[in-house]
């Protein structure tokens, strides 16, 4: 498996955007009570409803009128107003509990899950998978798990809550009962998602009885198992191919079982290492990676994760020796040398950065992604040195004009060197082709602040905050 920038944290995409958090449900449309909780919750919705349709014909009341407005900026994506309305009618329709809970499923849209379940705190009689959702997105799996197994003492038959259930025990580890909960979700939901869970935990735990099951549903899976000779390579390669699509905790089920086949073999160490790390837990990832150093000295991958996680943790004199031998050990390979140049800027090392920066660079000249993360890399320490930003921005428009991200990056170089007009045709640009980008609006708003247009540029900071940005 070739390591990637995105697998060694050096993703040129920008992690403020909450489109990639949205959940997959439709929250925006009024929610229907729940079979649980048709009293008195259930019935104020209800009554409330029927108020909406019938408020035509009289004078309508003014929390009803704002309950209104907010649903229409909510049903737009303009959750600022949203939020603002709501909040009004909460005010003038004291004590109904409707506005108040359609506000916490707007934070669920909204990314802002600690908030929608700090409102459900005070509902008595909250929306149950509303708050499955929102423990869901806020991963309080601990309590996602407790709160999906009373839903489901009441509704046996209740899908979305083993779906929670399912993914509440993969983050926590637990494979032999997620397996379990999976193929109660699957035998609920039997949609493809679903079946591939359920038979991808079969696997790992019973290989010869579920290989079949995979090869039904995913062609690249079943290449895997029918390829691979021995266990623990078959589940350290699924485990791969798991980290691939973003799959941590089902990455950390088949490494788990490819590390206990085969102890010896380091990358399967190294690639737990990094399923751990991605679920939260350092302390095992760093013990993961220095395992598989010391099984292969000679592998590059266990050096470059091992010296990226004490990157993160600030370790920068241990993580740069890390670093150094993975380069030298895959000197065509830019992450390490990227990797290199943010040890240096974490010791304030600066004027060595450009060259490993360039070094990355010349090794994958025609990859927009690593010029893109090069150019973040600079913008997000507010490093301007020898115009390295504004040099790695352009350069990733030239290999991809229509890149949108490629377009925000060289606004927001623009903007760092004072190119305030150059700035916004680069911003503007980026909207083009990618309406719904958070970053470009919020750099749109700052630039137009510096051009003394703070209409406009109020708007693009609303739009920005709509869209899920976050400083």
């Amino acid at each position: 498996m070739d390591t990637t920038l995105e697998q060694t944290g050096f993703s040129s995409a920008s992690p403020t955007d909450a489109r990639t958090a949205l959940p997959a449900a439709d929250v925006a449309a009024p929610m229907s009570p729940t079979p649980l909780r048709l009293s008195v919750l259930g019935g104020a919705i209800l009554a409330l409803l029927a108020l909406l349709v019938v408020a035509g014909s009289a004078p309508e009341q003014p929390g009803l009128a704002s309950v209104r407005q907010a649903e229409a900026h909510f049903a737009a994506a303009e959750f600022t107003a949203a939020d603002a309305a709501f909040q009004a009618a909460e005010a003038q329709l004291t004590p109904d509990a409707y506005p108040r809970q359609r506000r916490a499923a707007l934070y669920l849209r909204w990314n802002r899950p600690a908030e929608g379940l700090a409102l459900l705190e005070s509902l008595p009689d909250a929306d149950p998978l509303l708050r499955l959702e929102l423990l869901a997105a806020a991963g309080d799996w601990a309590t996602l798990e407790t709160v999906a197994r009373q839903y489901l003492e009441l509704a046996p038959g209740a899908s979305q809550a083993h779906a929670h259930l399912t993914r509440a025990l993969l983050q926590q580890r637990r494979c032999a009962e997620a397996e379990v909960a999976a193929d109660a979700w699957a035998g609920r939901a039997p949609e493809t998602e679903t079946a591939l869970t359920a038979a991808t935990l079969h696997f790992i735990h019973q290989r010869e009885a579920a290989d079949a099951g995979l090869c039904t549903l995913d062609e690249e899976m079943c290449r895997i198992v029918r390829a691979c000779p021995a266990s623990g390579l078959c589940t350290r390669q699924l485990g791969e191919a798991l980290l691939r699509r973003q799959q941590p905790a089902l990455a950390a089920c088949s490494l788990s079982r490819a590390v206990a086949d085969a102890p010896q073999d380091a990358r399967a160490q190294a690639w737990l290492g990094a399923a751990l790390e991605q679920l939260g837990d350092t302390t095992a990832a760093l013990s993961r990676y220095q395992q598989a150093t010391e099984l292969a000295p000679d592998d590059p991958l266990g050096w470059l994760l091992l010296g990226m996680a004490r990157l993160k943790l600030q370790e920068t004199e241990t993580a740069r020796e890390a670093l150094l031998r993975a380069q030298a050990l895959d000197p065509a390979n830019p992450a390490p040398c990227l990797a290199v140049a943010a040890a240096l800027a974490a010791e304030g090392a600066y004027g060595g950065v450009p060259t490993w920066t360039a070094a990355a660079l010349e090794r994958a000249p025609a990859d927009v992604s690593l010029w893109k993360a090069v150019a973040r890399f600079y913008l997000a320490r507010n490093l301007t040195l020898e115009g390295e930003p504004l040099h790695a921005a352009e350069g990733a428009v030239q290999l991809a004009p229509q890149d949108a991200e490629a377009w925000t990056l060289l606004g927001w170089a623009h903007f760092n060197a004072g190119d305030y007009t150059a700035a916004r045709e680069a911003l503007e640009t980026a909207l083009q082709y990618d309406a719904q980008s958070a970053e470009a609006y919020h750099f749109l708003g700052a630039t137009l602040r510096a051009l003394n247009h703070h209409a406009e540029a109020d708007a693009a900071f609303t739009r920005a905050a709509d869209l899920g940005y976050r400083q």
